[in-house]
């Protein structure tokens, strides 16, 4: 008796969350989770670095030096991983490859609809 081939389940997308303030990580990460991602929630670079098989980072830090060194850190551990990092500084959305900045004032929806944008573009680039 053959047996049927194994059937490929996707793999749900993991998701670095990276933000110092408790409360807005623990609103972002509900509101991702609830869209079905795996959400690995960080409040610094140091502990960011550690986790493995990542999809996408989502930067959300108070300090602009705090910023660029995990930016920096993220980038080193992980060259091929999509940032969207949240800004002070930033008008509108700014994107270049594999990084896009939003306004760190941007609703918590706008900022899961565009990690699900990201993650759908990682997912055409790699077929």
């Amino acid at each position: 008796m053959e047996s049927a081939p194994p059937t490929l389940v996707p793999s749900t997308p993991r998701i670095l969350l990276l933000d110092d303030d408790p409360a807005l990580r623990m609103l972002l990460g509900r509101l991702l989770k609830r869209e079905g991602y795996e959400v690995c929630e960080a409040s610094s670079a140091h502990a960011a670095v550690v986790e493995s098989g990542l999809d996408l980072a989502l930067v959300n830090l108070s300090d602009d030096q705090d910023v660029r060194s995990a930016v920096g850190a993220l980038r080193n551990s992980y060259p091929e991983l999509t940032l969207i990092v949240l800004a002070e500084a930033a008008g509108s959305p700014e994107r270049s490859e594999k990084l896009l900045i939003l306004p760190k004032l941007s609703r918590a929806s706008t900022i899961v609809s565009f990690v699900a944008m990201a993650l759908e573009e990682n997912a055409h680039t790699r077929s």
